[in-house]
């Protein structure tokens, strides 16, 4: 918890200006890095999945008939075994850039993934009306 609100405090001091939504994607990703624990303020959106799929390849896999979305590990270390400063750097432009920056990524993300908790401008700006 102690991770999570830090995390929090740091998104306000340093992107005051940016939506609650981003704000707690941030947080609970920087947490989900550090602790390898995911959740405290909402979601999960598709901000925070593409913090996770960042570490791995995203694959397809049947878990007893369900289908389920698994990271394959890549070269960036797993949920658990970053440091703060390393989780809030790498966050940093996932969480507070342009989602038309990883628009390919966010659409395969809400094709695959149980989002909620979106900034309603990512979701416009995905479909082509803003930003």
């Amino acid at each position: 918890m102690e991770v999570l609100n830090k995390a929090m405090q740091w998104a306000k001091d340093n992107h005051p200006e940016a939506s609650l939504p981003h704000k707690a994607a941030f947080a609970n990703s920087v947490a989900y890095l550090v602790t390898g624990v995911s959740g405290g303020f909402g979601g999960p959106s598709i901000r925070e999945h593409l913090v996770s799929w960042s570490l791995g390849e995203p694959r397809n896999v049947n878990v007893s008939g369900v289908a389920m979305t698994a990271i394959v590990p890549g070269t960036l270390p797993m949920p658990g075994d970053w440091n703060f400063k390393a989780a809030i750097l790498h966050c940093d432009p996932l969480c507070f850039g342009k989602i038309s920056n990883y628009r390919y990524r966010a659409i395969q993300i809400i094709e695959r993934e149980y989002c909620f908790d979106d900034d309603p401008l990512d979701l416009e700006s995905l479909r082509g009306k803003s930003v």
